[in-house]
């Protein structure tokens, strides 16, 4: 491997006088004469990236989904009953529309395919004489390839789309609001758990009993305790169940007293007719909450199944919901609707059944919901661990406890800031779900931003599934007037949402501007006395040098300068490094492509003297298993390993790639 800095004049050394406040600058001059090279052992098999096969099949992957899905109706059909009266189940038609929408948004962005099998590799190295290190890899087989295309089929929701769609900063603030929208689902979740919880016991004290619950729930995250495909399923049946058997219980009680319908349907609205669906419908956006939840597995479901995961959940809320709503319409009258909106499924099923209906209904609601604050912590530690790895979070949030190989500081963090929420808002859960509504909106209208970037940044990736552009501007345009309706029906919980998200993406915004703070530090120390600059002045440096001593890896298709020009900027843009790897794979030793693509990094090199290129070239075929090769020799995550956007011709799925990020057109 050789510095192209070595033929770059417009690099200077190092200077000597530590009060040179442009020293931090420039990575250095290496002379060509003193570039060295190292013979690389052969890799070890068990580093590389095996392609995910998933192992999750439909009733799984649904009932992981259905779970934090649904359990959203138990306190969605007193809010929205409160907005808009009788007319609650025209607005949960409304939404079901709108989710239907969102269907083919997902599913245009992370559809599943077929994976690639592993290949043994043999691996050597060596040096010729035009002194650029080639990095040998020769392989058996045709490379994997995969026998259907995708467009981003991994973990990691809005962000991990939008990292692949726009700059690292914009998907951090996406990440933000997802987290935001993870620490509202736990406290809503877990106050509605202790709510319905005390049908069964009243002694339980429901403010306290919900900081308890949430403190529960981080030391069986730090315990390792995950939620399970088999619980998760049983807990889903059961639901389903209990709500099936709810309506049918229901629904016999409205016939046998129809009045009670008749009076409801009589009552006058609070607001004119088009006013109390547009609020309706705004509060009814809170029934969808979980819907993004799949996306945030996907990489674990087998082929073919998130298509029909997004399928059955949309169902299920288009059907289930209003259903439920007419049902209890049917049962309660409005104004015992509204009192009892924390809780209502199990005061329907107290009137239509009996005590011990409505004690069973209120143990189903309780444990669903506890399975929905267990969802938001394994959530949001992936979450954070991914955020901490691509470091737009400090790295100490990665800190292992020695007992269980967790990540404690994770969900230590989360329950502080969910304990925090709630305490503020002294447990008043339309506050709550206020800010739980605002935050989720916030993600479904990224996700279809997102996905209208990736048709025009990424039009060329090959997916079975397009959601059409009227398609995506009805999706966004509906999430945006739900948006501002919430703003409008509570202004004054905006506040809280501002104050956490500030403090969250304030965070975030530190980690990315970090050299920055640090430079502006430094700037004043070599102002001062000069005991201060031998105090601070070295160690600052180091620490920037610290900071940048990460490597990435750009792979080069070909040698287009404009593309290589636009990797290069987005890399010292986007990423806090100062030595960028330029990786050609090439299948003959003659493809004049090499000394094409050298020239060219020559002429960039001088474009961007504050970071270091170097060019390395491969000797195979590109594939998932070079990049497993490469990023174990080079010592490179392969979160920080870019690729230029591969057209529909592209024989792999970018979820082969264990992680590999998309960066330009």
């Amino acid at each position: 491997m050789a510095s192209l800095h070595g033929t770059d004049a417009c690099c200077p050394p190092l200077g000597t006088d530590r009060r040179d406040s442009k020293r931090y600058e420039f990575p250095g001059y290496v002379p060509p004469s003193d570039l060295k090279f190292e013979t690389l052992d052969p890799v070890d098999r068990s580093t590389l990236h095996h392609p995910s096969r998933g192992t999750l099949n439909e009733l799984y992957s649904t009932a992981i989904c259905g779970n934090d899905l649904t359990s959203s109706v138990l306190y969605t059909i007193g809010v929205t009953a409160t907005m808009s009266g009788q007319l609650a189940p025209v607005c949960l038609i409304i939404v079901g529309f709108v989710l239907f929408l969102f269907k083919s948004v997902y599913g245009e962005v992370w559809p599943l395919s077929d994976t690639s099998s592993l290949l043994q590799p043999h691996a050597s190295a060596r040096v010729t004489d035009s002194g650029h290190c080639f990095l040998h890899l020769p392989l058996t087989g045709d490379g994997g390839h995969s026998q259907a295309g995708t467009a981003i089929p991994l973990n990691g929701g809005a962000y991990n789309l939008l990292l692949n769609t726009t700059s690292k900063s914009v998907a951090s603030l996406a990440a933000c609001l997802t987290i935001l929208s993870y620490v509202a689902t736990a406290v809503v979740s877990a106050t509605e758990c202790l709510t319905y919880a005390a049908n069964l016991c009243p002694w339980i004290d429901i403010y306290w009993g919900t900081i308890v619950l949430l403190g529960a729930f981080c030391v069986l995250s730090i315990l390792g305790i995950t939620e399970s495909a088999v619980v998760a399923v049983g807990i889903f049946i059961v639901h389903m169940a209990s709500m099936v058997f709810l309506i049918f219980v229901g629904g016999l009680y409205t016939m046998q007293n129809p009045s009670i319908l008749g009076n409801n349907l009589r009552e006058p609205l609070k607001y004119d007719w088009p006013l109390a669906i547009l609020f309706g419908f705004c509060t009814a956006m809170l029934g969808v909450t979980g819907f993004e939840t799949s996306s945030n597995y996907i990489e674990e479901q087998q082929r073919g199944v998130f298509p029909k995961t997004l399928f059955n959940s949309w169902l299920i809320v288009f059907i289930l919901n209003p259903i439920l709503c007419v049902v209890c319409m049917g049962v309660l009258d409005l104004d015992t609707l509204e009192a009892h909106h924390r809780d209502v499924l199990a005061k329907t099923a107290y009137d239509a059944g009996g005590k011990y209906f409505g004690l069973w209904i209120s143990a189903d609601a309780a444990l669903v919901l506890a399975g929905s604050v267990l969802t938001a912590y394994v959530g949001v530690t992936g979450l954070v661990r991914r955020l901490a790895l691509d470091r737009c979070l400090p790295q100490v949030l990665l800190a292992e406890n020695r007992f269980r190989r967790t990540n404690h500081l994770i969900p230590i963090t989360f329950f502080l800031l969910c304990a925090s929420l709630f305490i503020i808002l002294q447990g008043r859960v339309r506050s709550l779900a206020n800010v739980y509504t605002l935050s989720f909106l916030c993600v479904m209208a990224l996700f279809a931003f997102g996905n209208m970037m990736l048709k025009y940044k990424r039009g060329r990736i090959r997916r079975p599934v397009r959601a059409s552009w009227p398609t995506n501007l009805a999706a966004l345009s509906s999430v945006l007037i739900a948006l501002c309706g919430n703003i409008i029906l509570a202004p004054g919980h905006l506040i809280y949402f501002i104050v956490y998200f500030a403090v969250i993406a304030g965070l975030t915004m530190v980690m990315f501007e970090r050299i920055r703070l640090l430079k502006y530090f430094l700037f004043f120390v070599s102002q001062g006395p000069a005991h201060l600059q031998d105090r601070f002045a070295g160690i600052t440096q180091m620490a920037m040098d610290k900071i940048r001593s990460q490597k990435v890896v750009f792979f080069a298709k070909n040698d287009n300068l404009e593309v290589l020009n636009k990797a290069v900027a987005y890399v010292q843009s986007n990423e806090l490094t100062k030595w960028l790897k330029v990786v050609y794979v090439y299948e003959d030793i003659s493809d004049p492509m090499i000394k094409a693509i050298a020239e060219n990094l020559r002429v960039i090199d001088r474009c961007f003297p504050k970071i270091v290129i170097d060019f390395v070239l491969v000797q195979g075929r590109f594939s998932p298993e070079v990049v497993a090769q490469v990023s174990s020799r080079l010592g490179v995550q392969r979160n920080f390993m870019f690729i230029s956007c591969p057209g529909d011709r592209f024989p792999h799925d970018i979820g082969d790639f264990g992680g590999i990020r998309m960066i330009t057109h």
